[in-house]
């Protein structure tokens, strides 16, 4: 458990429903449909209700991260996104930078392409290995991320990738090698605290 001392500098994290908004509307126009089909007797209408509404509380959920924080002190980065805490002390840590969502597209791409390259030569150790690493690499973030993926022929077959997000992000290389997508809501305070800590 981290214990989170008094003189920590504490930070709301951004929350942005915009990516998943065409999700929220679709569910909701499912939703829609389902309860006119359950008015006129249809019995799948209810089914339709049940898995648009479980669907649109899970994202809703996910996206709001209630009791989620990042902070700062004098040991280094603490995280807390709903379950998943983590300190990244300060002798873990080899960069931070602030980037936009245009550059933290860019990285994601970037590991997804490593996945690709796996999936298309057969190795399906690279691949896992490459998605582990996005999934790292996004799992302290909680502004939405939305990705895709462009198949040709089948779902292994993967041709292109995209991910879409929006606003400032933080993120922070280690000496593990690995590095991590934040989303406080004010990355060049954050970024100057960090200095500040970390000097």
């Amino acid at each position: 458990m981290i214990q989170l001392r008094k003189n920590i500098i504490k930070f709301r994290p951004r929350r942005t429903f915009r990516p998943t908004v065409i999700f929220f509307a679709g569910f909701g126009v499912f939703m829609i449909i389902g309860a006119v089909m359950l008015f006129y007797g249809i019995r799948g209408g209810i089914i339709m209700i049940a898995f648009s509404a479980t669907f649109m509380l899970v994202l809703g959920i996910q996206v709001s991260s209630p009791g989620s924080y990042y902070a700062i002190d004098s040991k280094g980065i603490y995280v807390r996104i709903m379950f998943r805490k983590r300190l990244f002390p300060f002798s873990e840590i080899t960069g931070l930078e602030v980037i936009t969502d245009y550059e933290a597209g860019n990285e994601m791409e970037k590991i997804e392409e490593e996945k690709i390259n796996g999936m298309n030569n057969s190795s399906m150790r690279q691949a896992f290995e490459a998605q582990m690493k996005l999934g790292r690499f996004v799992q302290y973030s909680t502004a939405a991320i939305v990705f895709s993926e462009q198949s040709s022929g089948t779902e292994a077959d993967i041709s292109g990738f995209s991910a879409r997000a929006s606003g400032m992000f933080v993120k922070i290389d280690t000496d593990s090698g690995n590095s991590f997508l934040l989303s406080p809501s004010d990355v060049y305070r954050f970024e100057s605290v960090y200095r500040d800590f970390s000097r």
